[in-house]
């Protein structure tokens, strides 16, 4: 929403909820979804996406 003449930041507070107990198939699963991702931490690459 744009208000004539306003600017500000957007404050957004996010819920993430994980289970407690996954099944060993899950834990298989995400161990897999780690390995092919190149990129282990996204702030990694966060500088020289921004170029700077």
């Amino acid at each position: 929403m744009k208000v004539k003449g306003k600017r500000g930041d957007l404050l957004a507070t996010i819920l993430i909820v994980t289970p407690d107990l996954i099944s060993d198939k899950t834990k298989k699963l995400v161990e897999e979804f780690k390995a092919l991702n190149d990129v282990h931490s996204p702030r990694e690459t966060l500088y020289s996406k921004a170029s700077l």
